[in-house]
């Protein structure tokens, strides 16, 4: 989603800047990153619910995957536009041992990219879904290395109050030092520009006379 960060840098940029740039809006993708056991319910009713459905820890930050899970399906065109509408106005936010707040809320709410590459941030990195089933990763970064994190969520457009859950910092750790490296992390390739595509002309008709 983000790999045109690489692209856009200048061809003098520094990799470790390419990829620290990279970094500040998604996980990498050269790594396995260890997971957070357990199930993580934060909150359900009778029709919907929410659930912390991954923790992939790095040594980087944390990937928070937030599955809506719904009883009934909304395959509909006017349903499903209106259940991912809603999955859009998600709150999400973090507080870390040392009482750092992070809100990433509808829209952006609350994102910001702060000039210092040190401070923590946290923003949604992709989603979908449909059916029964939508999906959203929110990721913090740099990776909180001490004490618990608290997860708060909040999804008003689909009835659900806010709740939270904690992860323990112990565990958080633990998974962090199971992540593994694939491989050496390189930027994206120069896109290189290829013979045009021949389009060939319906035969024997309309078209085909238009073009002629």
């Amino acid at each position: 989603m983000y790999s045109s960060l690489a692209l856009a840098a200048s061809d003098d940029a520094d990799r470790d800047e390419m990829r620290r740039a990279m970094l500040r809006h998604q996980p990498p993708d050269n790594i396995a990153a260890g997971a957070l056991p357990g199930v993580h319910v934060l909150v359900r009713t009778d029709d919907v619910a929410v659930v912390l459905h991954a923790a992939r820890c790095y040594a980087e930050g944390l990937a928070l995957e937030m599955r809506i899970a719904l009883r009934a399906s909304r395959s509909g065109f006017a349903e499903h536009h209106e259940t991912w509408e809603a999955v859009q106005q998600m709150w999400v936010g973090v507080e870390l041992a040392d009482g750092t707040r992070l809100v990433s809320g509808p829209l952006g709410h609350g994102v910001d990219d702060p000039a210092d590459p040190s401070a923590f941030t946290l923003q949604s990195s992709g989603g979908g879904g449909g059916g029964r089933t939508f999906a959203q990763t929110y990721w913090l970064t740099p990776a909180p290395t001490e004490g618990d994190v608290l997860v708060v969520v909040a999804l008003p457009g689909l009835g659900l109050p806010e709740s939270s859950v904690v992860l323990p910092g112990a565990a958080l750790a633990a998974a962090r030092a199971e992540a593994v490296e694939l491989w050496p992390w390189e930027p994206d390739a120069e896109p290189e520009d290829g013979p045009p595509t021949e389009v060939e002309v319906p035969a024997g008709g309309w078209f085909a006379e238009t073009a002629g």
